[in-house]
């Protein structure tokens, strides 16, 4: 997965924490303690709605940071494809014992059940981000 702007990894490699702030032209939903956070992507070439599979994110002076799990369900708003990426890193970090079972088994249940909600497009919080960052703009 390429670097984004908005996350550091701080060194707790080879499963990486990743700090959260602001970047242009995403919002992000807010950690309540769930396996998950939500990112809205406005990029022009790819309008799309992420969402990183994660163990509970937790607080921070910054703001908070959490544990990836890997897997992505990722929503293209251009052609409404929803799909799971980061399989091979998944893969990766389950055959070198970089997750535990019970880890892996969340990431695989939160992936599958994140990425049928937005197939669905039905929970508030979906359109709720998407106002959220054209309000930034």
């Amino acid at each position: 997965m390429a670097a984004r702007s908005d996350r550091l990894t701080l060194g707790r490699s080879p499963r990486q924490w990743r700090t959260v702030g602001a970047r242009p032209g995403a919002a992000r939903g807010r950690p309540a303690g769930r396996p998950w956070v939500a990112w809205w992507v406005d990029d022009p070439a790819d309008r799309r709605l992420e969402i990183d599979v994660c163990l509970p994110p937790e607080s921070t002076e910054a703001g908070w940071r959490y544990v990836d799990l890997e897997l992505d369900p990722v929503l293209h708003e251009r052609d409404s494809r929803v799909e799971i990426e980061d399989w091979d890193e998944y893969e990766q970090a389950c055959r070198n014992g970089w997750m535990s079972a019970d880890e892996a088994e969340l990431a695989v249940s939160t992936a599958e059940d994140r990425a049928e909600a937005l197939r669905r497009r039905d929970e508030p919080w979906q359109q709720r981000g998407w106002q959220l960052l054209s309000r930034q703009t």
